[in-house]
Parts: C-alpha cells; sequence; structure tokens
C-alpha cells in the first residue's frame, strides 16, 4: 500500500469472496492490521492466504470471526465517518455475451455520528457468470445503514447472452450496465451517480465476427464491439483514502467459431480488476474479489463471476495547521 499521510485513523473495510446469494448473510473474519500509523480493520470471507494474495493489502495481522450484515459498534475515535460502499459486480454473459457491469461506487461523509452506536452493514456477493446461453447474474447490492440513514450501492448488471430476450441490464436498477451482445446489441444502463454504461454488441454475418460489448465500470463506460474486437471492460475508479481502486467492467467474448478477439477486463491504474472476456470454452476470468468489478464473458460455455462488493469507513483527515498572524 502507498504512503498515506500521518494521522490516527481506523479504517473499517468490508468484503466477500465470489458466490454467495445478494443480500446473503455469511460468516468471515475480521483481518486487523497497521499501516503506518493507521490502524486497519478488514472484513472478509477470504481466508488470510487468499486475502493476501489478492495483492491489495498487506500481510502480518490477526484474523478474528465476524458476519457479514451484523452491526459494527462505532469507536471513540469516530465522530463522523467517511465511507466507500461498492456493490458486488455482476457476472459475464454465457456463450457469446457481453461483460459484466461493475457494482455502484459511492463516497461521502456521515457528518455526525455517536461513538458506541451502531451501524449494519452488509456487503454485495459477485453475480453468478451466465451458463451456455444465458445472462449472467446480477450482482448483490451493499449497505452501510445508521440510524434512518441507508447508503445503497447498486450490484453490477449482468451481461448479456446470445439469447436476445436476456437483456444486459435485465430492467433492473444497476450500478455500472452490463455489456450487450450480437442478439442484444444495446449495453445496459447505469443508475445515475453510481457507474456507467456497458457498451454494444455486434454481429457481422459476412466476416463472421460475433461480439460482445464490455461491461461499464466506476471510472468510465465499456467499449462497444468494433470490426474484429468484442469491447474491453470499463475503467475503474480511484479512492483517495486508501489510494487503491475498485469497480471495473468484465471484457466482452468472441464467438467460439468466429475468428474475433475477445475483451479485456477494465483496469485499475495497473491492476486488471475485470475479468476477460473468452473465445473458446470457459476461458473467460472472474473479475477481482473485494472490488466490485464485473466478471468476463464466456465465448463458448459458462461466463464468469463478478467481483465481492467491499464497505470501507474513515474518519475525515485532521484538520489544516493553524495559521499565525505575527503584526
Amino acid at each position: 500500500m502507498k504512503t498515506m499521510k500521518k494521522m490516527m485513523t481506523w479504517i473499517a473495510v468490508v468484503g466477500l469472496v465470489l458466490g454467495m446469494a445478494p443480500g446473503a448473510m455469511a460468516a468471515g473474519t475480521i483481518y486487523e492490521y497497521t499501516s503506518g500509523s493507521r490502524p486497519i480493520i478488514v472484513f472478509s470471507l477470504s481466508t488470510e492466504s487468499e486475502f493476501a494474495n489478492q495483492g491489495l493489502y498487506p500481510t502480518g495481522g490477526t484474523f478474528t470471526e465476524w458476519t457479514s450484515g451484523d452491526s459494527w459498534t462505532i469507536p471513540e475515535s469516530f465522530n463522523s465517518i467517511v465511507y466507500l460502499v461498492v456493490g458486488g459486480g455482476g457476472g459475464g454473459g454465457g456463450k457469446t455475451g457481453g461483460g459484466g457491469g461493475a457494482g455502484g461506487f459511492l463516497t461521502g461523509t456521515l457528518p455526525s455520528v455517536t461513538p458506541g452506536q451502531s451501524l449494519t452493514i452488509t456487503v454485495g456477493a459477485g453475480g453468478s457468470g451466465g451458463a451456455h446461453g444465458s445472462a449472467g447474474q446480477q450482482g448483490g447490492s451493499s449497505f452501510l445503514t445508521y440510524l434512518t440513514t441507508t447508503i445503497e450501492a447498486y450490484g453490477g448488471g449482468r451481461g448479456s447472452s446470445e439469447n436476445g430476450a436476456q437483456a444486459p441490464g435485465g430492467g433492473e436498477t444497476v450500478g455500472s450496465g452490463g455489456g450487450g451482445t450480437w442478439a442484444f446489441i444495446s449495453g445496459g444502463e447505469s443508475e445515475s451517480g453510481q457507474g456507467n454504461d456497458g457498451g454494444d454488441g455486434l454481429a457481422d454475418s459476412v466476416n463472421k465476427y460475433y461480439l460482445g460489448g464490455g461491461g461499464g465500470g466506476a471510472g468510465g463506460a465499456g467499449s462497444s464491439a468494433s470490426g474484429s474486437n468484442a469491447g474491453d471492460g470499463g475503467a475503474g475508479k480511484e479512492w483517495e483514502v486508501t489510494q487503491l481502486w475498485y469497480a471495473a467492467g468484465g471484457g466482452g467474448a468472441a464467438h467460439s467459431k468466429g475468428t474475433g478477439t475477445p475483451g479485456q477486463g477494465g483496469m485499475g491504474d495497473t491492476l486488471k480488476l475485470g475479468g476477460d472476456g473468452g473465445h473458446t470454452a470457459n476461458t473467460s476470468t472472474a473479475g477481482l474479489p473485494n472490488t466490485g468489478s464485473g466478471g468476463g464473458a464466456a465465448g463458448d460455455g459458462n461466463g464468469s463471476a463478478g467481483g465481492s462488493g467491499i464497505v470501507i469507513l474513515t474518519v475525515p483527515p485532521p484538520p489544516a495547521g493553524t495559521l499565525f498572524i505575527v503584526k
């Protein structure tokens, strides 16, 4: 993790591994470590080795048990809360599908909280990849609730499939839209303020290019298929507190019997977060867990799952130094 400004701060990070049903209550672990002068608490279903292998956070901390959806007591150091809430990424479509859309990306401040009271935090799971010829599953929403205030980051849109009846958004409210495909051309629309649209698919029967669009990301729309290339997933977005990136889209697929090129997963700075689209059977990849990134679509066979979402809490930075005026 990059060096950050020195200030005493708690961070709570909440993440789920793939495969949980949206909104499901799941047993997990609390991972606690210190980065510089900043104690950090991470809530995740990942094991210690899985968590470290993501390359997003340092090792050397301690683990205890926790359950997603349970309450979390506000410590004495919190009088207001700065938050990041990211929904689970959408699953990529099966067989010549579109990439899954990223989960919604929301940041803001709860301006006044009372230490000793409770927050309820639920993290959205990544949507499953679509079976052969079926759309992917929408990602689960992530929630942060304090008293009567609830912040919801919607799950990412499902990637479409060559079955044109299965739209890439499905009519649901989503963070970023899933990618379209050759049979259902238009990419899915995003929820305003939480992400971007998915890219369009393409059908070229003369050259036998049947291509899916990329899923939208928090930092940009998924690209549309063009020429012989399926669409890439939209870029993720950086949160300045952690200086890490989240919520990129999954890549679209190229039909297994054609000669097109599948799309790439969306990027976060130099790290690929979204899953890659596939060309031959079951060659797509999943979105990165705990980033809310979309899964890649399948050229043949099944699409890949979206990455689980995340919730991060911290306190505002200390005020700037006092200005002394000498007369």
